[in-house]
């Protein structure tokens, strides 16, 4: 008889005998640190880049978008606009205070002009967007990797938290959850044998640990594809 089937033999035997066996202890969760949302944003908004068209400034930034990829959003004196990035790839009209604009998309560039003065433009390169994005947000570190942090409360996108890493090669790599699912703790990286996680508490996002003996394994997508 087999060590394996000896020792399931003797389970049974002990649970026909009444006897309660050992159960394996599984630890909690442990809280590692917390960042209160406001502060996120805060620190995400900062990403804006603001470009002179016609007769005033509109801000440009890039985002995540409920389809958990890149978007670009639009500011002007206190309206925001959201829209994919392939959207602009026909020409997108969006009303904002100062003026009705187009925007398209041409290579690695935004253009963006007056409808009824397109020859007052700008040209906002894709790549500096998405680079001060990950740049200027949030950033958390964990062993081997290292992440931008972004929040929407909702709105113009979905309620949700993104995580950004760069990986060896130099591509952006996104982690993506919608705020609903954030109720309980959802695990996105295991590294020397210690799982993570992160939660919606109140106004803060919580990353939580929790012993995991298996290979380094990351959650996350390219955000350009």
């Amino acid at each position: 008889m087999s060590h394996s089937t000896a020792f399931s033999a003797l389970i049974l035997s002990a649970q026909l005998a009444g006897v309660d066996m050992p159960r394996p202890v599984v630890e909690p969760p442990k809280p590692v640190f917390s960042i209160g949302l406001d502060e996120i944003e805060r620190r995400q908004s900062e990403a804006f880049e603001f470009h002179r068209v016609g007769r005033a400034d509109v801000g440009f930034s890039a985002a995540v978008g409920p389809d958990a990829g890149p978007w670009i959003k639009l500011a002007q004196k206190g309206a925001l606009h959201a829209a994919a990035l392939d959207k602009f790839d026909q020409g997108l009209d969006v009303d904002l205070p100062y003026e009705r604009y187009r925007f398209i998309r041409e290579q690695d560039d935004i253009r963006a002009f007056p409808v009824n003065a397109p020859q007052s433009q700008a040209r906002v390169p894709i790549g500096e967007l998405i680079d001060r994005l990950y740049r200027l947000s949030t950033h958390v570190r964990f062993p081997l990797s290292e992440y931008a942090v972004m929040h929407e409360r909702g709105g113009v996108l979905p309620a949700a938290v993104s995580l950004l890493r760069r990986n060896d090669q130099g591509t952006l790599m996104l982690t993506h959850f919608q705020a609903a699912e954030l109720d309980q703790v959802r695990w996105f990286l295991s590294v020397n044998d210690i799982r993570y996680g992160l939660k919606i508490e109140k106004d803060r996002l919580v990353f939580y640990s929790t012993p995991a003996p298996v290979n380094t394994t990351r959650i996350e997508r390219p955000y350009m594809r």
